[in-house]
């Protein structure tokens, strides 16, 4: 096959381009026309969804939800770090509202942090529930509500209510 030429691929170029043209356009309307501003209907609608979506995406980012421990996942019956035993299927982090009911009738298994730092919005240990800190491990959290067992956590557990006064948690 012969090679083309730059005057012959332009030639085609150029030949080619109405039937593009209109292909993209089956009316024969040109495709590219001048913007028009929007009507005055539309210029309301589109502020009423975008005024809706950044309330719904305030809500949702802003929204402290709460992760309770359920405990009792096959393996890792009381692991902190195991994504199955919280109530909403992920561990816990620094947004999130922590609470470890009494699960004494269900699965007899409270969490232990092990290792590691964790940070969680705010923990809840409810009556008869308990917590347990071992090893290296440490708690942040801005409020605790200590109603249960807190074994460890004595100078683990650092509550900081301000970023610039940290104080330990009592137990």
């Amino acid at each position: 096959m012969p090679l083309r030429t730059a005057r012959q691929g332009r030639n085609f170029a150029v030949s080619i381009l109405p039937v593009l043209k209109k292909l993209a356009s089956p009316l024969g309307t040109p495709c590219f026309r001048t913007p028009q501003p929007p009507t005055f209907d539309q210029m309301k609608t589109t502020i009423f969804f975008a005024f809706h979506l950044l309330f719904l995406l305030h809500q949702n980012l802003c929204a402290q939800t709460t992760n309770t421990w359920r405990g009792g996942a096959p393996g890792h019956a009381s692991d902190w770090h195991y994504y199955k035993n919280w109530s909403l299927g992920r561990v816990p982090d620094e947004f999130q509202r922590v609470v470890i009911p009494d699960v004494s009738s269900t699965t007899l298994r409270y969490p232990v942090l092990r290792s590691g730092e964790v940070e969680v919005n705010s923990l809840e240990i409810q009556p008869n529930a308990s917590l347990t800190l071992t090893g290296s491990a440490r708690l942040f959290t801005e409020k605790i509500d200590n109603r249960g067992a807190c074994t460890g956590c004595e100078g683990r557990v650092l509550v900081e209510p301000d970023p610039d006064e940290a104080g330990f948690a009592r137990n």
